[in-house]
């Protein structure tokens, strides 16, 4: 391997251990109001994120989840006819191949370490509930499924 690409590598190995940060699930807290409303502390934003995800998971993980399936071009398998035409508009409208490119040139390190951590969260909901989980093959999601 040649100098240069072998330093490129280093540079490559250290940037993606940067951009992804270590959660710790117990330093976060999520405290419910008499309405349930649940209110999210962290020590970072990422940490917030993760904690967002995990009570929107809570709340609601059937729709987030039928809301990530087109992305994955499942929907038709788990919706029919009507989940078949997300499938389709989603790929009509180039998004499938627009958000991973705009990931890579608009979205700024910090606003991906809180889209990470809320990744983070949502797959450690499902992680510990897979018999909610409506397609075996929606998880674990990344930061690009969660931007379609």
């Amino acid at each position: 391997m040649s100098r240069s690409l072998f330093f490129t590598f280093i540079i490559s190995l250290y940037t993606a251990a940067l951009s992804a940060q270590i959660i710790i699930p117990e330093s976060i807290t999520i405290a419910r109001d008499a309405y349930g409303v649940p209110h999210i502390y962290g020590k970072t934003d990422a940490d917030a994120a993760y904690g967002l995800a995990w009570a929107h998971a809570e709340d609601d993980f059937e729709s987030i989840q039928l809301n990530l399936l087109p992305g994955r071009g499942l929907a038709g398998s788990v919706q029919g006819k009507e989940g078949v035409l997300f499938d389709y508009g989603l790929k009509f409208t180039g998004l499938d191949t627009t958000v991973p490119k705009l990931y890579q040139t608009d979205i700024s390190a910090d606003f991906k370490k809180v889209l990470n951590g809320y990744v983070q969260g949502l797959n450690a909901f499902a992680l510990k509930f897979p018999e909610r989980i409506l397609h075996k093959d929606l998880f674990p999601v990344t930061e690009i499924d969660i931007l379609h």
